[in-house]
């Protein structure tokens, strides 16, 4: 597939969704098809994949100018597609997972809400900021973003670890009708049964064969926010690469308590590997060489309507039976995540035009 066809494939696509000019639409569909070409954000690298006869540094000042363009860091853009996809999303109940991520080590993060999917995760509502943990106000107000979103009478899990163990969050989400939370403590935490004989979670007797649950759980001495459940169980990990190696997760939930709680727990891990498709195993936004936080945000613009797309194609490719043409490479990729490794949309004969779950 050549970029040309690869970006009259995006174009269409575009105007389908988009009421948009068609003059910007193209634009935007010559960006997508380079960044996805390219498998990198290196403004210098997704030139020599834009289909036009100008000189490499006239298509790096056309990318500059592109990202600091105004009409592009409009998030309706991305949003009008991600509902389109959803429209089709057939599922009794969908998992939105909220986490932060390094962008610029130590200097800028990623706050990011995406809905767990096959694995992996979707996009759906960002925020940049300064390197660091995040403040209870600034996850609300995204969730809040998320919530205008989100289909009416929608049955809906929000997942996070421990930095998501606030009580005002746990309030959000038993105040959206038909949501539920699955959220990480930390280990210092207290509660107590509705007796007021408070509890240390650490202090719990947890084993590699002996879990804790329990429900109707008043949680933390300053809120007493309860009635909650919650639960323990042994899994060894590592905080950090210098850190010291913890044993027992800690969770609360607003969701009855039942053996199937861990398995649905797992569902958060799908924004690990979405945020390496961003980074290490796919377009290295982390090295990304923009500076102003609006320029970075229209490049999130760009790569999530990629990432959109390529699972899309992904899934249209494992339904019509194709999944052979992308299983079995000898790069590390699955077929969810169509572009991360290989080019290879330049072995992939299709003309998809829609975003389907």
């Amino acid at each position: 597939m050549s970029n040309s066809h690869l970006e009259n494939t995006i174009f269409k696509l575009l105007c389908r969704y988009l009421p948009h000019n068609h003059r910007h639409l193209r634009r935007l569909a010559r960006v997508c098809s380079g960044v996805q070409l390219a498998k990198s954000t290196h403004l210098s690298f997704i030139a020599r994949w834009l289909p036009q006869t100008t000189q490499q540094s006239s298509r790096v000042r056309f990318l500059s100018r592109f990202f600091m363009s105004e009409q592009f860091r409009d998030d309706t853009i991305y949003q009008l597609l991600l509902q389109q996809a959803l429209r089709t999303y057939r599922t009794p109940m969908w998992h939105l997972v909220i986490d932060r991520s390094s962008w610029i080590p130590e200097v800028q993060d990623l706050l990011m809400v995406s809905l767990s999917y096959h694995k992996r995760a979707i996009p759906v509502a960002w925020q940049i900021h300064d390197y660091g943990p995040t403040k209870v106000q600034e996850q609300v107000d995204l969730l809040q973003r998320v919530r205008a979103l989100m289909p009416d009478k929608q049955p809906i899990t929000l997942h996070g670890d421990a930095e998501f163990s606030s009580v005002p969050l746990m309030r959000f989400a038993t105040r959206q009708a038909g949501w539920d939370f699955i959220l990480g403590q930390r280990s210092g935490n207290q509660f107590h049964l509705g007796d007021w004989q408070w509890h240390t979670a650490k202090d719990l007797k947890v084993t590699a064969s002996r879990p804790f649950y329990a429900a109707n759980v008043f949680w933390t001495k300053t809120h007493n926010f309860g009635p909650v459940n919650c639960f323990a169980f042994y899994k060894p990990y590592q905080t950090g690469r210098f850190k010291v190696q913890k044993k027992v997760r800690y969770f609360t939930t607003s969701l009855p308590i039942a053996p199937q709680l861990r398995r649905l727990g797992r569902r958060r891990w799908g924004c690990e590997p979405m945020f390496r498709d961003f980074k290490s195993a796919g377009w290295c936004m982390h090295q990304s060489a923009l500076q102003d936080p609006e320029t970075r945000h229209a490049l999130l613009l760009v790569l999530s309507f990629s990432y959109l797309w390529a699972v899309s194609l992904g899934r249209w490719l494992c339904k019509v039976g194709r999944r052979h043409e992308i299983d079995g490479k000898k790069n590390d990729i699955t077929a969810y995540f169509v572009l991360a490794g290989i080019g290879l949309f330049t072995n992939i004969k299709c003309n998809i035009q829609s975003l389907r779950f």
